[in-house]
């Protein structure tokens, strides 16, 4: 899809149809005069926009002896800010999807006078690109219904910078839609190393994917244990971007498992079908890694992935094995389908003690407790330092991926501790709660005193419905959350 700005209504027989975007109970604001716009204005007079619940509304019309399918697009009034305007363009960019259409006109200055706000704009480029993705990789008979070039109607002279910017974070969204979506079959742990090094070649930072022994010789056992029944041997994947010669560096680690079964602790059937999902916090920072990259932050990063699948086979690990971690602590295992938080122990002192981070963000899907809690449209989130988890949530604000913060009561590490090891993965069989906190917990464990903010992605990550910026599958929930919160510490804010 091409997407670019025009500052002149001109040659407006390209266009099939044409977008425009009000605000609650007021009239056409455009500063342009013809027969198109006196056909929106008599239109708008003429209808009654009141009893839609989505507020998008379509229409024709005839311009120049051409039928222009016309799509309004209510804005609330009161609810204009970043998560609202992405949204409502996406359900705009979706409903043109749904009427075939394919050359479109944004009429954007028709909100100039109520918006005037970078990030805003660029959140309605972004809604153009995401709506638009369908994953048809596997399909013989490809989708047909998609949008082919956007033509964004505004004088606003930050523009296109604001779309150079959505075009990037799209794209590191849409790369981590594309690994959440690929069958397990397809994406190996061997296999994510290999994107991740593509996305690297293609946008600037480096990739590092260490394999087996050398995965021993670093002493990562818990690791290692999580992918001891695959025949498809687990993968270390480094990416490093260096850009700025300021020496501090933030941490990323990204869950990888490409697939769970449970282990030994098996899921139930109807479970299993997505647990190809369980990589979306690896493909998130592999996508944010791409964003950050192509944008140029001044920033340095190291962002870690442990990638590996929990099968079971003759040498998978098993409930009640002791392993020793990297850090050295002992964990027992009372549960193989508490995996992730195994991996992410020795992910994180990895990236604590060999590169010397001055913080770490890890996202997971983690537990299922947090999507009773939460639900599908918010991650959960759990932090050692209020500063940092701060400029998480400014973060939040800007990608419109919203988070929220629970507490990690430390009571509740009673129930993580073991009689026979120093810590153990699981509550299985206590009688005090508190699934998502717990699995925090024991992150924070091998975090030690290192600021940190662990990301629960569980609910946010996937959908079993489609939403108006994307299809069933993966959402690529975080990507743009990770890169806004880059650049918020590349401007110190």
């Amino acid at each position: 899809m091409e997407i670019k700005q025009i500052t002149k209504l001109e040659g407006l027989k390209k266009y099939d149809t044409v977008l425009l975007p009000f605000i609650e109970n007021e009239k056409i604001n455009l500063d342009e005069t013809g027969d198109l716009i006196n056909n929106l204005k008599s239109i708008m007079k003429s209808n009654d926009f009141k009893d839609n619940e989505e507020q998008v509304y379509t229409t024709s019309l005839f311009h120049n002896d051409n039928l222009l399918k016309t799509v309004f697009l209510e804005i609330k009034d009161g609810k204009i800010n970043i998560e609202n305007i992405f949204e409502s363009f996406a359900k705009g960019f979706k409903k043109i999807r749904q009427i075939k259409g394919k050359n479109v006109l944004v009429l954007l200055d028709n909100l100039s006078e109520k918006i005037n706000d970078y990030d805003i704009y660029e959140k309605t480029v972004e809604a153009a690109y995401l709506s638009n993705y369908v994953f048809d990789k596997y399909k013989t008979k490809k989708e047909t219904n998609k949008i082919a070039n956007i033509d964004f109607f505004s004088k606003i002279d930050d523009f296109k910078n604001a779309m150079i910017e959505a075009k990037a974070a799209s794209d590191g969204t849409i790369l981590c839609r594309d690994l959440v979506n690929e069958p397990p079959m397809r994406l190996t742990p061997e296999k994510l190393g290999e994107e991740a090094k593509k996305a690297g070649d293609e946008s600037g930072f480096k990739v590092t994917v260490y394999g087996k022994t050398e995965i021993e010789d670093l002493k990562m056992n818990a690791f290692l244990a999580v992918g001891k029944g695959s025949v498809n041997t687990p993968k270390l994947i480094v990416m490093e971007y260096n850009g700025s010669d300021n020496k501090e560096k933030i941490g990323l680690v990204g869950k990888g498992l490409t697939y769970d079964s449970g282990g030994y602790s098996i899921k139930p059937s109807k479970s299993m079908s997505t647990m190809q999902s369980d990589m979306a916090g690896a493909a998130a920072v592999i996508g944010a890694m791409k964003i950050i990259a192509s944008m140029k932050l001044e920033v340095n990063i190291v962002a870690v992935v442990a990638a590996c699948e929990n099968r079971i086979s003759h040498e998978a690990y098993l409930p009640g094995d002791i392993l020793e971690s990297m850090s050295g602590k002992f964990i027992e295992v009372n549960n193989t389908d508490a995996e992730g938080r195994l991996t992410l122990a020795d992910a994180v002192t990895y990236i604590k003690d060999k590169h010397k981070v001055e913080s770490i963000i890890d996202l997971a899907t983690l537990t299922g407790a947090i999507i009773t809690a939460l639900g599908s449209r918010r991650a959960g989130t759990f932090s050692n330092n209020d500063e940092l988890h701060e400029k998480i949530e400014k973060a939040s604000h800007i990608s419109g991926e919203k988070i929220w913060r629970l507490p990690c009561d430390e009571e509740l590490k009673e129930s993580i501790k073991s009689n026979v090891a120093d810590i153990r993965n699981s509550t299985q069989g206590s009688t005090i709660g508190g699934g998502s906190i717990t699995a925090a917990l024991f992150i924070e464990e091998f975090v030690e005193q290192t600021p940190w903010v662990h990301i629960d992605i569980a609910g946010t990550s996937w959908t079993d419905k489609a939403l108006p910026y994307s299809e069933k599958g993966g959402v690529g929930y975080g990507a743009r959350l990770l890169y806004n919160y880059a650049k918020l510490m590349e401007n110190k804010i």
